[in-house]
């Protein structure tokens, strides 16, 4: 397994109401809600947003994801769909809660095609996310 918190780069999103559903039917007979998102942060250009990066914990996989594994996805974001993408699976952990389910990570390209959508239901979300809250150093 790979640690996620080592290799994090940009900055992540929660939210309450997820904005964002992703369909990985190789995994998955549901739709996914991912926990968390990062794309970079807003100081990062929108003409820039073109990886959507998302941490998920489903329960009832197909299979078990595997680190660097590749996957065929769909994204509905704002109620808008994008089809025909393909993810990469960057990182795997066991669940702290469900030691017999998994938590990953998820890295989608968006191709050209459908960039300028994907920008503009980014962009409709925003109102939903909030920094992810960090761990607070313990005091000693």
């Amino acid at each position: 397994m790979t640690d996620a918190a080592g290799n994090q780069r940009l900055c992540r999103y929660e939210f309450d109401d997820p904005p964002i559903l992703v369909e990985i039917p190789d995994l998955s007979l549901v739709m996914l809600e991912p926990k968390n998102i990062s794309w970079g942060g807003f100081e990062v250009p929108e003409g820039k947003i073109d990886t959507l990066g998302a941490k998920v914990n489903p329960a009832g996989l197909l299979r078990h994801p595997e680190p660097g594994m590749r996957v065929d996805c769909g994204l509905e974001v704002m109620d808008q769909d994008f089809q025909g993408l393909v993810a990469e699976i960057p990182w795997v952990a066991a669940d702290k809660e469900n030691p017999s389910a998994w938590t990953f990570g998820l890295r989608i390209a968006v191709p050209e095609d459908q960039l300028a959508g994907f920008r503009s239901a980014m962009k409709r979300s925003f109102f939903k996310l909030r920094p992810e809250k960090l761990p607070q150093p313990r005091a000693g």
